[in-house]
């Protein structure tokens, strides 16, 4: 039985694996010119276009890239905190090891 849950998790591994790579990616990179300005003017648009559209899933599916796309605009070095001079962002205080559990009621529970 648990052989089937460890085999059931290689996947989720394999996704998280590949989510840290391009994190570290992204991070090592320099920011191109405007990158956080543009995907801001382009998650405004995507508003304006979801408020327009005539269909509720089209409002929908434009509300949702929307809020993904200001999400970015706002995050990381080069977002409102390079604007608002604001200090980098502070590392965990005690990084999580590989073996720990999420805190909160559902730790351990399955899934």
């Amino acid at each position: 039985m648990n052989d089937d849950l460890i085999s059931a998790n290689e996947p989720v591994h394999a996704v998280q694996d590949s989510l840290r790579m391009a994190i570290s990616r992204d991070d090592a990179r320099a920011g191109l010119p405007f990158e956080h300005t543009g995907t801001l003017l382009a998650s405004l648009g995507f508003a304006v276009c979801g408020l327009r559209s005539r269909g509720r899933s089209w409002t929908l599916l434009h509300g949702v890239i929307a809020g993904a796309l200001l999400w970015r605009s706002l995050s990381g070095r080069d977002g409102v905190r390079q604007w608002a001079d604001a200090p980098g962002a502070r590392p965990a205080e005690q990084p999580l090891s590989e073996d720990a559990s999420p805190p909160g009621p559902v730790a351990g529970g399955p899934y």
